[in-house]
């Protein structure tokens, strides 16, 4: 018998052993083997998103100096001047200081990088700067390509790198936005505006993304030449222009040495934005990641070879004992245990039959609390919808309007400053309270306020009215139902349309038990193709494609979570006409949300 017990352990010991080892071992090479051959994708895809986003901060920088430049069109006492020829040189002289009192206001900001704007007209050339400069009278601005372009297209102009222009003794090199200026009268083009700033600001944007000590950010101008490069001084840019990246060769061999080249368009003005980055710490950590790898399988397989060794004497336990104690398992009862300490085979398979019947009663137990944090789960992920939506609104919302408040104070607008600055209190006084279940009246309210604003920053181009049946003032809705509809029918129906823009919101009663909310916008309307898809994304509730369909998406998934299936939205459009988007919703309070729930 004792021979038969050594028998059973050694073979037991070796097949076991073996099967570990073989395992531990596979694994650890698979896993190091996967890991080597993804590392540098995964870093190319991530250098990528990091490119892509300092490509919309690029283009995010051109457009606050673009700001600054179209701020001039709504100062009509600047435009008024401009407009007005002067006769004597007294007139001249207080029209000259008249607009130079303007650039020198414009010139009180934050911003570091800007040194200089001009309003350069064929009579005169105006100047305000963060630094004293003598405007050159014998310079001739309608010989440069920048003022003739701007003249002719009405397009923002960017001029490259270059030294300062219009006054003595210039002493920056800058780089420049130009725009046209319209007379508020004849519409005719009376001149142009031009601000110089120093590549500082932009240069902080770019080292922002880290490219090691020997990589860099590089950006191009369509005609290939750098307009920026972030690369230290003395370093050769000319192989690294050469080895420009491509999705099927991510990886270069520059000046000796590996890269990772990432590039994005800056499509608004048809620039290119580069990244050189070296593989040396991906080299370091694919070795780390392959020492770790041995010292985990080394680590294991002891781990395995003692445990083999200590547990393989315990196997051999009373036949009988075990089945009977299986039959009793059999028959419902899983409290029974085998209980006889013994060092044989049949004695580690009394224990693995205490072991499976513990696990499979805490199995059950974890089933019992798995469904539970189903329910959980559910809840949070209603939070998480919620405070989706709550992100969405704040920051593009938030600069708008107070870029919208900042015109209407320097146009001298103060009550209108102030009506929009008390509605954008509101506004941001309800997204930081606001709770899961609202109102049906705030959330009208929330969304008036919003409208408010919005109708101020497009002026005539918007309309907007509000019919809400005072018997659903108390029916309580999500919070943030209508916004994000609102918001799709100026967004894609107002900014894209130069006509003007109504936007309705009525009530009217449905079948017993529930009304419908409907949001008409006489915007551009959408294309039968995209109306079909987003129906489809709508009735599936698979992840959107679009940012037109994220708040729609999250709309109808809270809807339906919270009432049921058989309420929601639908949306009717057509190109030309507009879009109308009727909400399903219930009539009642928040108890009738937790039945349906």
């Amino acid at each position: 018998m004792t021979k038969f017990r050594s028998g059973i352990r050694r073979k037991l010991a070796v097949v076991v052993l073996i099967i570990v080892l073989v395992t531990i071992f596979a694994l650890s090479a698979g896993l190091y083997s996967y890991y080597s051959a993804n590392v540098e994708r995964q870093a190319y895809n991530g250098m990528q998103a990091s490119v892509d986003q300092l490509s919309y901060n690029v283009n995010f920088y051109f457009d606050s100096l673009s700001n600054l430049l179209l701020s001039t069109m709504s100062n009509s006492t600047l435009l008024n001047g401009l407009d007005k020829s002067a006769m004597t040189d007294l007139e001249k002289l207080e029209k000259r200081r008249s607009v130079e009192d303007y650039l020198s206001d414009m010139m009180v900001t934050p911003r570091k990088d800007i040194l200089s704007v001009y309003i350069i007209t064929p009579e005169e050339i105006y100047r305000g700067g963060k630094y004293p400069a003598t405007v050159d009278r014998n310079a001739n601005p309608s010989g440069c390509f920048w003022y003739q372009e701007a003249l002719s297209t009405g397009n923002l102009i960017v001029v490259p790198a270059h030294t300062e222009q219009l006054i003595l003794n210039p002493k920056y090199t800058v780089f420049s936005l130009v725009h046209v200026i319209y007379s508020p009268y004849t519409g005719q083009r009376i001149g142009v505006i031009k601000a110089d700033a120093t590549s500082s600001g932009l240069e902080s944007i770019c080292r922002r993304l880290d490219c090691g000590s020997t990589g860099g950010v590089l950006i191009l101008d369509s005609d290939g030449s750098v307009i920026l490069s972030t690369f230290s001084s003395g370093t050769e840019l000319s192989p690294f222009l050469s080895n420009v990246s491509t999705d099927s060769n991510h990886i270069a061999e520059i000046a000796g040495s590996s890269y990772i080249c990432n590039s994005a368009d800056i499509e608004d003005f048809g620039w290119r934005l580069l990244s050189f980055r070296s593989t040396e710490e991906y080299d370091a950590m694919r070795r780390q990641q392959l020492q770790l790898t041995l010292a985990i399988a080394a680590g294991c397989s002891a781990a395995a070879i003692l445990a083999v060794l200590i547990f393989s004497s315990n196997f051999v336990r009373p036949l009988l004992h075990i089945v009977e104690l299986m039959q009793s398992a059999e028959n419902g009862n899983m409290q029974v245990a085998f209980s006889e300490p013994r060092r044989d085979e049949i004695g580690y398979l009394g224990t693995s039959f205490n072991r499976m019947l513990r696990r499979i009663d805490e199995a059950n137990r974890r089933n019992l609390a798995l469904t539970e944090q189903i329910y959980a789960a559910r809840e949070l992920q209603n939070l998480a919808e919620l405070h989706a939506l709550q992100a969405q609104i704040k920051p593009h919302f938030l600069c708008n309007a107070l870029n919208m408040v900042s015109l209407q104070v320097q146009t001298e607008q103060p009550e209108q400053a102030v009506t929009n600055i008390n509605r954008l209190s509101h506004l941001m006084r309800g997204l930081t309270n606001l709770e899961q279940y609202v109102p049906l009246r705030s959330e009208v309210a929330f969304v008036e306020d919003y409208l408010g604003i919005q109708s101020c920053r497009f002026g005539s181009r918007l309309r907007f009215s509000i019919h809400i049946e005072e018997a659903y003032h108390a029916c309580v809705v999500p919070a943030l139902t209508l916004q994000p509809i609102v918001e799709n029918s100026i967004v894609h129906g107002c900014e894209n349309n130069a006509a003007q823009t109504t936007v309705t919101i009525q009530s009217r009663s449905g079948e017993k038990g529930c009304f419908y909310l409907d949001i008409i916008d006489t915007g551009c309307g959408m294309s039968s193709e995209c109306l079909t898809n987003l129906r489809q994304r709508l009735q599936s509730g698979s992840d959107p494609s679009t940012s037109q369909s994220v708040g729609l998406l999250n709309i109808q998934r809270r809807l339906q979570l919270y009432y049921g299936s058989s309420y929601g939205l639908a949306v009717e459009s057509a190109p030309g006409v507009g879009t109308t988007v009727t909400l399903r919703l219930p009539c009642g309070g928040s108890d009738g949300i937790k039945e349906n729930a």
